[in-house]
């Protein structure tokens, strides 16, 4: 499980607690959490993967989960991608700033509460 910076010990203690409602059991394997602070990357069957974190005013230890070549990222609470635009705001501005910092090369977002944006619009209106 990859997730943002000082998030890590959170998701370990979840992810070791003992399964008291599974009535077929499993087997417990130690959870292997990773913190990005800056830039993750890996590739597996080919497709690479990379995240990145973003400072922002929604929340601490954010990501950006982003597949490039592709150039989709994901996004959640901070823009919610739709066929209109918002006006912009302290956590559009956030991200449109830290993609452009981290030098992504982002097409379209995929949303977390549904629908997928063309990033260059979400840029132009916090330009």
């Amino acid at each position: 499980m990859v997730v943002g910076k000082g998030d890590g010990a959170f998701y370990r203690k979840v992810l070791s607690a003992p399964e008291t409602l599974n009535p077929y059991g499993t087997k417990q394997v130690p959870p292997k959490v990773e913190e990005v602070d800056g830039k993750w990357s890996a590739t597996e069957g080919g497709r690479t993967i990379e995240a990145y974190s973003l400072d922002n005013p929604h929340s601490t230890g954010y990501i950006i989960p982003y597949i490039p070549d592709v150039k989709l990222g994901f996004v959640t609470d901070i823009w919610s991608p739709a066929p209109q635009i918002p006006p912009a705001n302290p956590g559009t501005t956030a991200l449109v700033k830290g993609v452009q910092k981290m030098g992504i090369q982002m097409d379209r977002m995929a949303g977390g509460h549904g629908g997928v944006g063309n990033f260059a619009d979400l840029a132009k209106t916090v330009q």
